[in-house]
C-alpha cells in the first residue's frame, strides 16, 4: 500500500507539537525543586522561579508562535498532498545520484574511523572488559584527519529525511529503496561507533515527522499515531541508556537518569546566569551566534578567510564548545554542562532585542510547513531541520544551524542537478 496522506496523524508533525515539546523542558526546568538540583547534580540551582529567565524565554517562545500563525494562515489553512510524489520524480538519475552520494560519504566515514582507531576503541568498549570510550574516539580526532568522518556525515544526517520521502512515493523504485536499506544500516552503524546521538535522532525525527504526514499503515488513526511517538520515545532513552555504556561503560547506565536530566535541565540553570547579566560571555552583543553559519560557510569562509572578517568588525567570538566553556562555567561554580539553550544564546547576540530573531525563525518554520506538505524539495529539507530545532532549545542554537552551509549546498546542488536532467529531458522529446 502507497502511503496516503493522513489529516488527523499530520497534526503530530506540526510545528506547534514540537514547539509545545521544546516549551515543556523549559517549564520542567524552571521548576525543579532547587534540593533535589542540588542533591543529583551538586550544583546551586539558578533557574527554578527566576522572573527574568521566565520573561526572557516566554517571549521567545511566543515571539515563534506569532511567526508560525502569521506564516501558516497567511492566505487559507495548509493543504496536504493526497499522495507523496518524489520531488524527483521527473529526475530519477538525480535521485539516485543522491542516494548514492550519500551512500559514498558513509562508507567515506567509516572508512577514516577505521583508520582512526575508533572502529577498534568501539570493539574494546563493549567488550566485558571495557571502561567506555569517553574522549577515545576525540583524541583520535585530535589528529586532525578523523575530524573528517563528522564533515561527511553533516550532509548525509541532512539528507536523510529527503531520502526517505523519496523511496517512500508512489514512483518509487525498488532499486532505490534497497540502498536506502543499506545506507541506513551504515548510517545507523557510523552513529554508533561515534556515539553521536545527534547523528540519530535527528534524521530519525525527520523521518518520523513524514512517516506522520503520509503512513503506510491503512486506517492509521491519531491514537495510533500517538502510541507511534511514544514508540520513538521510549526508542530514544534505549538508545540514550546503550550509548552511555559504550562511552562511559557500566557506570554511564547506572547514570542514565541523572544524566538525563543533565542533558535536558542543566542548560537552563547556565541560562539564567547568562539573562540575569551574572555571567557575562566574551563576544556579547556581536550576533555571532545567530549569523554562525555565514562565519562558516564551506569553501567561501576559507577563500575569503570569513573568520578573520568577523573578528575585525565585531571582535572576539563567544565561547564554542566544552573546551572553550568549561574553565569558565566552573569559575562560576557550574560543573553539571556546558550547554546554552538557544535563548541564552540568543541574549548573548542582542540582549533583550534577541526575542525578535524567534519571529523571524517561526515565519520560516510556517513557509517550510506549509511547503512540507506539499511534498516540495525545500520544505522536505528544512522543516525537519527548524522543527527538531524548536524541540532542542534546550542545548545551543540549532537553527539557524553552523551548518547551514552544508545545508545549503546540498539543497542547491539538487535543485541544479534537477534542472538539468529536467531540461535535457525535455530538449531531447522535442527533438
Amino acid at each position: 500500500m502507497y502511503p496516503q496522506a493522513n489529516s488527523s496523524t499530520s497534526r503530530l508533525a506540526a510545528p506547534t507539537i514540537w514547539v509545545a515539546g521544546g516549551t515543556f523542558v523549559f517549564f520542567a526546568a524552571w521548576l525543579f525543586p532547587p534540593a533535589w538540583y542540588t542533591r543529583i547534580y551538586e550544583d546551586k540551582n539558578f533557574i527554578f522561579g527566576d522572573v527574568r529567565s521566565f520573561i526572557f524565554c516566554s517571549a521567545c517562545i511566543l515571539a515563534t508562535i506569532a511567526g508560525l500563525t502569521v506564516a501558516i494562515y497567511r492566505r487559507s489553512r495548509p493543504r496536504i498532498v493526497a499522495t507523496p510524489v518524489s520531488p524527483f520524480h521527473s529526475a530519477p538519475l538525480t535521485e539516485l545520484l543522491l542516494i548514492l552520494t550519500c551512500l559514498l560519504l558513509t562508507i567515506g566515514s567509516i572508512a577514516i574511523l577505521s583508520r582512526s582507531g575508533a572502529v577498534n576503541a568501539f570493539g574494546t568498549a563493549i567488550s566485558s572488559e571495557g571502561q567506555g570510550i569517553r574522549g577515545g574516539i576525540r583524541q583520535d580526532a585530535d589528529d586532525g584527519e578523523s575530524l573528517g568522518w563528522e564533515t561527511l556525515m553533516v550532509p548525509v544526517s541532512f539528507a536523510m529525511p529527503l531520502v526517505y520521502f523519496c523511496v517512500r512515493s508512489s514512483d518509487m523504485r525498488s532499486r532505490n529503496r534497497h540502498l536506502f536499506y543499506v545506507l541506513v544500516a551504515m548510517y545507523i552503524l557510523v552513529a554508533i561507533i561515534t556515539t553521536k546521538r545527534n547523528y540519530l535522532v535527528r534524521p530519525g525525527f525527520g523521518c518520523l515527522l513524514i512517516f506522520m504526514a503520509w503512513p503506510s499503515v491503512k486506517r492509521f488513526s491519531f491514537d495510533k499515531g500517538i502510541l507511534v511517538s511514544a514508540s520513538a520515545v521510549l526508542t530514544c532513552l534505549l538508545m540514550f541508556v546503550s550509548l552511555a555504556f559504550v562511552r562511559f561503560g557500566p557506570d554511564g547506565v547506572n547514570s542514565s537518569a541523572s544524566e538525563i536530566g543533565r542533558y535536558l535541565i542543566t542548560p537552563y540553570n547556565t541560562a539564567a546566569l547568562i539573562i540575569n547579566d551574572v555571567l557575562r560571555m566574551p563576544g556579547s552583543g556581536s550576533g555571532y551566534y545567530w549569523t554562525q553559519f555565514i562565519w562558516q560557510f564551506p569553501v567561501v569562509s576559507e577563500l575569503l578567510d570569513l573568520p578573520t572578517v568577523r573578528a575585525e568588525f565585531f571582535g572576539d567570538k563567544p565561547l564554542h564548545g566544552a573546551l572553550e566553556r568549561g574553565p569558565l562555567l566552573k569559575s562560576y561554580g557550574i560543573t553539571t554542562g556546558t550547554a546554552i539553550p538557544a535563548f541564552a544564546c540568543s541574549y548573548i547576540d542582542f540582549g533583550w532585542l534577541g526575542i525578535l530573531p524567534f519571529f523571524v525563525s517561526g515565519v520560516l518554520c510556517g513557509f517550510a510547513w506549509r511547503s512540507f506538505l506539499l511534498g516540495r524539495l525545500i520544505g522536505l529539507c528544512f522543516y525537519p531541520v527548524i522543527a527538531y530545532s524548536f524541540l532542542e532549545w534546550r542545548a545551543n542554537l540549532l537553527f539557524p544551524p553552523s551548518t547551514l552551509g552544508f545545508f545549503m549546498v546540498v539543497y542547491f546542488t539538487l535543485v541544479f542537478f534537477r534542472f538539468i536532467e529536467v531540461s535535457l529531458r525535455r530538449s531531447n522529446s522535442v527533438a
